[in-house]
């Protein structure tokens, strides 16, 4: 028993990462895994806040010489970040059960004893809710180990939280990091209110630890309210108070500083990634405080209205039964142990009031303390539940049960949208637009969740078709962006060095925050999109665009093609020509059938896919090539069964 008592976190963790290895994904997904991944491997400096820690720590991870792809390598150290996570909040649930006294709201001591019947009955009543305290964890000393086990199983099995296992992306380190930094704060406080009031060496262990947190992500600074709310109730609000907190700052700030000085560093020796090109103070400070994603944070009451909504639709998914624990062990906490029930309200209310008014897609990620909170909470819900029970041979009959029960379901019910074992979409996507592009080609896109980050993995920690010059369209409007292409196509980008260099000057003041010509900067901008299509068809280079240039910006004219030049459908995307003639294409032989994924980002894919098989049917249709046409018909009908074909398309293409 005192075995799996003192290893429980340790165990708990290895349960559940046995489970995260069957969700696991082999290749890279969606959104920044591809980029990240290459920075790990290369490495190299990722896009804002630059993630210091995340990169260095998965660098050394990738150098282990163990069987495996790079990419599946450090989905793994996903996979085990997220499992410890689970195995120190575990210890920390721990910690709370075991102090639960540090967590009562003090109470003034009465001036003098009232011996009435009526006060007796109170003082009885009182007694006897201490005395069932008591008897739950001291008559059963199982659920000691039990409760903790499964408020970890419940975390772990969250669906964001358990989706962070199965690839590479910040948020595995980000949970670990931040659970950690609450271990030492929980450990701290209650060693001040137990010594009455001293500093102790979990103080100075919760700085180190908040600073390699603020090195990974910047959304650490959610847990800083309720830190000062735990803080000011051990230390009372006193000078001696702010002593300690100076104390604690001359910890956190050089280890915060270690981190990005060491990334800075990086920047210097000019990898091949390189964001923000954080070389010089200036580029630094606008990477670390995350300037260019600032427009999506408090945007407008609609937009935090909007991401409510969503939040508040998801969270019985991503909770799943667990949310009934969380709801009821919360009106326990509150009514028994005051303080831990603030402490878990501003958690959850800071992390919900923060996040709702960053709009962006997927905003799922920044939940993740809150849904921390949840799950203590839901641990105390086992508690309320034994308590109720209350007789002996019965309590662990029922709760062991429940738990099991509850847990297969969340599992149940998450495990189809979490699994990501068999998700070779972004990797099939991005190999076949490489393959089917000509040696020495230029592609240009902002398919950056789809092909552009995936691509940053595949050319250039595989070498996969590195002669492909990709230019991310949205990337172009950031000085830093010329830099590094610079850096890895230096021929291409010298001779469009005029055009550049009107562009880095107007764009400069607009970083800065200073007065800027915004007409000027946009038509720069646009004779610097051209010039990159130019330049690449006076070197008899094959010049494609995706979908979304061609519906967005050509249709409204953001972008002009060079003076002669057409658009033809390719087969993946479209292609820009010097002659109005027929071009022929590659055979569509590739493989990107959706495998079980049913997503926003899979959904797109097989979007762009089927939308540019349908045009180049038309286009072969068009020319009277009949063999030609059939060819990319049937892929299109066989892989996409379901995607809208026009009426008008389907009478061109013979469709019944």
């Amino acid at each position: 028993m005192e075995i799996l008592k003192k290893y429980l976190p340790v165990f708990t963790g290895v349960i559940v990462f046995i489970v995260y290895l069957t969700t696991i994904a082999p290749s890279v997904i969606q959104i920044d895994a591809g980029e990240l991944a290459a920075v790990q491997a290369l490495p190299g400096v990722a896009h804002p806040t630059g993630y210091p820690l995340f990169t260095f720590l998965g660098y050394l991870f990738s150098l282990l010489p163990l069987p495996f792809t790079k990419i599946f390598q450090l989905n793994l150290l996903a996979a085990i970040y997220t499992a410890s996570a689970v195995a120190v909040f575990v210890a920390s649930f721990t910690i709370i059960i075991e102090n639960l006294g540090a967590f009562r709201k003090a109470k003034k001591q009465p001036k003098a004893v009232i011996k009435t019947r009526k006060t007796k009955k109170v003082t009885e009543v009182k007694a006897a809710e201490s005395t069932v305290e008591v008897n739950i964890f001291e008559n059963y000393p199982l659920l000691k180990i039990i409760v903790p086990a499964a408020s970890g199983l419940f975390l772990a099995f969250i669906k964001t939280v358990w989706f962070q296992s199965t690839g590479v992306e910040v948020y595995s380190l980000h949970l670990l990091l931040i659970i950690t930094t609450l271990f030492f704060l929980l450990k701290g406080y209650i060693h001040t209110v137990n010594s009455k009031g001293e500093l102790n060496k979990y103080w100075i262990y919760f700085a180190i630890s908040l600073g390699l947190s603020f090195s990974n992500h910047m959304t650490t600074l959610l847990i800083l309210p309720a830190t000062a709310y735990l803080f000011f109730s051990a230390f009372g609000f006193r000078k001696e108070s702010f002593k300690i907190i100076g104390k604690m700052l001359a910890v956190f700030f050089p280890v915060l500083i270690i981190n990005y000085a060491l990334l800075m560093y990086l920047a210097s020796t000019n990898p091949m990634l390189n964001w923000g090109n954080i070389h010089n103070f200036e580029n630094f400070w606008r990477h670390f405080t995350g300037k260019q994603y600032s427009i999506w944070l408090f945007s407008s009451f609609d937009a935090a209205k909007g991401q409510f909504e969503k939040f508040i639709t998801n969270l019985p998914i991503e909770l799943t039964l667990t949310m009934i624990f969380s709801v009821g062990g919360f009106f326990l906490i509150i009514k028994r142990y005051f303080k831990l029930g603030v402490f878990i309200a501003i958690l959850f209310l800071f992390t919900v009031i923060y996040s709702i008014n960053y709009d962006i897609v997927d905003s799922e990620t920044y939940y993740l303390l809150g849904y921390v909170a949840a799950a203590i909470s839901a641990g105390f819900g086992l508690m309320f539940l034994a308590e109720l029970i209350r007789k002996e041979e019965l309590v662990l009959a029922v709760i062991v049960p429940v738990i099991i029960l509850v847990n297969t379901a969340q599992i149940y019910i998450n495990y189809h949208s979490v699994n990501q074992s068999g998700n070779m979409i972004f990797e099939n996507y991005t190999r076949a637009v490489l393959d089917v592009a000509d040696p020495n080609s230029m592609i240009m896109t902002y398919q950056w969740d789809y092909f552009a980050s995936p691509a940053y993995y595949f050319q250039y920690v595989e070498n996969y078709r590195k002669d492909v010059i990709i230019v991310e369209k949205e990337l172009v409007r950031r000085s830093w962006y010329h830099n590094q292409l610079g850096s890895i196509y230096p021929e291409y980008t010298s001779k469009l060095k005029n055009e550049t260099d009107l562009f880095l000057n107007l764009v400069k003041p607009f970083e800065l925050e200073l007065p800027f010509d915004a007409a000027r900067l946009e038509t720069s901008f646009r004779n610097l999109l051209q010039a990159y299509i130019r330049v690449a068809l006076e070197e008899g280079r094959s010049v494609y665009i995706g979908i979304e240039v061609l519906e967005n910006e050509l249709k409204s004219g953001e972008i002009t093609l060079p003076l002669g030049a057409f658009i033809i459908p390719d087969v993946l995307f479209l292609r820009v020509v010097n002659e109005d003639r027929y071009y022929p294409a590659k055979d569509p032989v590739f493989e990107i059938k959706n495998q079980k994924q049913d997503n926003y980002y899979t959904r797109n894919i097989e979007f762009f896919v089927a939308s540019n098989l349908l045009k180049r049917a038309l286009y072969e249709a068009q020319y009277q090539k009949p063999d030609r046409m059939k060819i990319y018909r049937d892929k299109l009908l066989k892989d996409y069964p379901g995607f809208p074909i026009p009426e008008d398309a389907k009478k061109v293409l013979d469709i019944k």
